[in-house]
């Protein structure tokens, strides 16, 4: 096609079109991937993030490639996309990224969604990067970790409204898990609760890798009814997955209903 639009409207259309078989060749976004044009550019690595493809690792080089780009939006999709098709051995090659002002959000959303612990201590060592704020809230509040709370406190102070709102929010969550957790370990102990309980092995296995192991101990927490696994049910509330957190709330209200 001799028009740039019209060019990327026959690639979507083609990829969307294999999309709706399953699985779409890579070999159809090679070649938009090393165009001259980057809105083609972007058209391919989104079309390369939300479908499943022949061979994904074939997309690594050319992903890789991109993150040179002068073009800042195309450095920031093909961070994200390059995470999903390359997976942990991609994680050195993002991660000089979380230095750079205009691709450390979507660095640090991608390197987390990798090696969830490594990405934190890296955010803690940058927790005074202005960039890197909210998305440290957003992490925060989804892991509960405690690690965070000083950054976030130094969030409070930001004169900007989203920010200290995103960093109220994240410690507003910890606490309630911190609160939580501390009110039910008590009434174990005072109950003399010790490990191997059934409790405990549903939480094990509801940290599975295996998705259906964990949907089926998260409702099997909510069957057993144990007020113990409360703060756990909790956190799984902020679980990336749509599935687990609408398990967690079923088991939640379950065991509420039985106290």
């Amino acid at each position: 096609c001799p028009h740039d639009k019209q060019r990327g409207g026959l690639l979507r259309q083609i990829v969307d079109e294999d999309g709706k078989d399953g699985v779409v060749p890579v070999a159809r976004l090679l070649w938009a991937l090393a165009d001259k044009d980057q809105e083609l550019v972007r058209d391919a690595i989104s079309l390369a993030g939300r479908y499943r493809l022949d061979d994904p690792n074939t997309l690594v080089a050319p992903l890789t490639a991109l993150l040179g780009s002068e073009d800042q939006r195309t450095v920031t999709s093909a961070i994200r996309v390059l995470a999903r098709v390359g997976g942990t051995t991609t994680y050195p090659t993002i991660a000089p990224f979380l230095d750079r002002q205009n691709n450390a959000s979507s660095a640090a959303s991608a390197l987390f969604d990798l090696d969830p612990e490594r990405t934190i201590g890296e955010l803690l060592a940058r927790a005074e990067r202005p960039e890197l704020t909210h998305t440290i809230c957003a992490i925060a509040k989804q892991t509960l970790d405690r690690r965070f709370v000083p950054a976030l406190i130094a969030a409070l102070r930001s004169t900007n409204d989203s920010t200290r709102t995103a960093a109220k929010e994240a410690l507003d969550a910890i606490e309630y898990y911190v609160s939580q957790t501390q009110r039910w370990q008590r009434m174990l102990d005072e109950a003399g609760l010790d490990a191997g309980t059934a409790a405990e092995a549903l939480i094990k296995q509801a940290r599975s890798a295996d998705k259906s192991v964990r949907l089926a101990a998260i409702r099997s927490l909510g069957t057993l009814g144990k007020a113990e696994t409360l703060p756990f049910l909790i956190q799984l509330m902020q679980d990336q997955d749509a599935d687990v957190k609408t398990a967690a709330a079923q088991a939640l209200e379950k065991i509420n209903a039985k106290q």
